[in-house]
């Protein structure tokens, strides 16, 4: 956990958002949050035996699960996510919604993580 923090104080210094990590590119907290949510899922998966992954990691069960923490978000959170929704997407076909809405799923884990926040982040993806 000691490398991990390390990093992690490194890139904040890196992008100047030491006291602010809500002020990194939606783009990077994405691809922390989808990085972080992928490793984690598999874990979990592994963890209770034999299945696949491949279900509640799907845009579309990112999307749900977006869904069902919103009104638990603190203020941050929500602007994050916001920011994170809003962020155009270079990938081709993405569809809309939901592609967005997980996107913003994405930036809101990588939030977390980058600013710290464990207990945060595991709470919220425990809920599911």
């Amino acid at each position: 956990m000691e490398e991990l923090n390390g990093i992690l104080a490194t890139l904040r210094a890196t992008w100047a958002v030491d006291d602010d990590p809500s002020q990194l590119p939606s783009q990077v907290l994405a691809y922390i949050g989808d990085a972080f949510y992928n490793l984690y899922v598999r874990l979990k998966v592994l963890s209770s035996g034999p299945s696949t992954p491949v279900e509640i990691h799907r845009r579309t069960a990112q999307a749900a699960l977006l869904e069902t923490l919103a009104s638990g978000l603190t203020g941050e959170e929500a602007l994050v996510v916001r920011r994170g929704r809003n962020m155009r997407s270079s990938r081709q076909g993405a569809p809309g919604a939901s592609h967005a809405h997980s996107t913003a799923f994405e930036a809101l884990i990588g939030f977390l993580l980058v600013s710290g926040q464990y207990a945060r982040l595991y709470q919220l993806l425990d809920e599911r």
